[in-house]
């Protein structure tokens, strides 16, 4: 690719001292880190089960009980909770080997809450849209859950907000800081965004569209990033979309069900273009429409940043 041709112009995530790795070596360590999260998601599996068979041994108790918690939502939490271990992972990564300040992954404590909080009403504003659309269209419809324990919710939310910021410094605060370091900005969001949407590719109920989908929301991410330079509000953007999306509306989330929720909608049969199906509302055109949306809205923000602080 001609560097020189940067329909996204670089950043100051751009303008680093540090060249950088090569893209196949970032990829690699990239997925790397993916498979080390993906054991760490089964540790709490693994626990549970050594914890119900010597409960068994002693006791006698069945190990029913155990299949019974590994679909509970404390499992859940607990889980989604685990991805702390990538957030180690690319921590320790960027600082010792790829020699990144902190402050290049966009952990800043500068505005830190406000960021957090317009990040929080961004991503909740945005899905809550695509929901909008699916009901107009007759895609969907929402009622109350009268069944599920809405105690557990402020944990969920806890835990989101881990996974989503696990997810975004992975892919917009490391992988695609260290591709703007040696490639081109465009290359950075582009690569990332295949990377992310790639990282979901054994998610059940994945179409073409959700692919498409989860491209199009690394590519909203990534410009939102460059528009902030704080990974704190893509991540609560990308946490709160996942919670919204489960424990609020009751929808599944890339494909994985919730037990927990606020409301429960209902995916109407044959508007699965729409609303997307088994995978969830991020397989359907509804949530085509406000990505597209927010990319555009996103990328006229950061023109904007871009000739006011003269950067090109």
């Amino acid at each position: 690719m001609d560097k020189t041709f940067r329909p996204i112009e670089n950043s100051k995530i751009a303008l680093q001292k540090y060249r950088g790795w090569h893209i196949a070596l970032l990829l690699l360590v990239g997925v790397g880190i993916w498979m080390m999260e993906q054991f760490f998601f089964t540790v709490p599996m693994i626990i549970s089960a050594i914890f119900f068979g010597i409960r068994a041994a002693a006791t006698g108790a069945p190990m029913s009980d155990m299949q019974a918690f590994y679909y509970s939502p404390i499992m859940e939490v607990m889980q989604y909770a685990s991805t702390l271990s990538m957030i180690i992972m690319v921590l320790l990564i960027a600082r010792f080997f790829d020699k990144m300040p902190m402050r290049t992954l966009g952990i800043k404590k500068e505005k830190l809450v406000i960021r957090y909080l317009i990040g929080l009403v961004t991503g909740f504003a945005i899905f809550s849209l695509a929901v909008l659309i699916c009901h107009l269209t007759g895609a969907l419809t929402i009622n109350v859950d009268t069944n599920s324990n809405k105690l557990l919710i402020p944990l969920f939310f806890i835990a989101w907000m881990i996974q989503g910021f696990s997810e975004e410094i992975l892919c917009r605060g490391w992988l695609m800081g260290s591709i703007c370091k040696r490639y081109s900005t465009l290359t950075g969001v582009l690569v990332n965004s295949v990377f992310f949407a790639a990282l979901h590719c054994l998610n059940s109920g994945l179409t073409p569209l959700a692919l498409v989908n989860l491209f199009l929301f690394g590519v909203f991410a990534s410009v939102v990033y460059l528009i902030s330079e704080s990974i704190w509000t893509v991540a609560a953007i990308h946490s709160i979309w996942n919670m919204v999306q489960g424990n609020f509306y009751g929808i599944s989330v890339s494909g994985n069900p919730t037990s927990t929720t606020v409301f429960t909608s209902e995916l109407i049969a044959g508007k699965e273009l729409i609303n997307g199906g088994a995978f969830g509302l991020e397989g359907g055109l509804g949530v085509t429409t406000v990505l597209l949306m927010g990319i555009i809205i996103a990328y006229i923000l950061y023109r904007k940043n871009i000739l006011e602080s003269k950067i090109i």
